[in-house]
């Protein structure tokens, strides 16, 4: 592997000055971009590869996403997150579960129960309360489970009448004439 710009298959895509690459919108400078795309260069993602950066919002993603639509590099992730740490994976698990139940909307009243008697049992303090309100609200969670109607748009309509107020109340008022005598 030569060091010489312009060759790799990854040289098209490096800025090849400093300046320019804080144009293109990266703030970073081309060694960072080389010393990444590194272990990348056979085509391979190798074992060491570093991981994208984590955010909640992504692992959230992740965790939520069916599995058969996670890229290799996602589902590296995912797996070597949980393997670092037991609870994430034992709350991804339980969560997996719940999505499916309400993707899918299977309406076997055991699976609800399962799942809440499992959680109450292992789960995370986060996830016991949430079983525990849905175990006192048993019957909205089965109508939610069981029905097909959605009440999207009337959520829809609420967001967009919210919309308008907003806008009408941040335009400039005029000024109050004064009375007619």
């Amino acid at each position: 592997m030569s060091n010489i710009r312009g060759q790799g298959p990854a040289a098209p895509m490096l800025p090849h000055s400093p300046g320019r690459s804080g144009q293109l919108g990266y703030p970073g400078n081309v060694n960072t971009v080389r010393r990444h795309l590194k272990p990348y260069r056979n085509g391979a993602i190798p074992a060491t590869a570093p991981l994208p950066r984590l955010t909640v919002r992504k692992v959230t993603d992740w965790t939520m996403r069916r599995p058969e639509c996670l890229t290799d590099v996602e589902r590296k992730g995912l797996d070597e997150l949980c393997e670092r740490n037991s609870a994430l994976a034992t709350t991804a698990e339980y969560a997996r579960r719940l999505t499916l139940m309400v993707r899918d909307r299977r309406s076997e009243h055991l699976a609800l129960d399962v799942w809440i008697a499992d959680v109450r049992l292992d789960g995370q303090r986060e996830l016991q309360t949430l079983a525990n309100g849905m175990r006192r609200d048993r019957a909205a969670v089965q109508a939610a489970l069981t029905t097909t109607y959605t009440s999207g748009a009337v959520e829809g309509n609420v967001t967009r009448f919210k919309r308008v107020c907003r806008t009408f109340r941040h335009q400039p008022r005029s000024r109050p004439q004064p009375p007619i005598p």
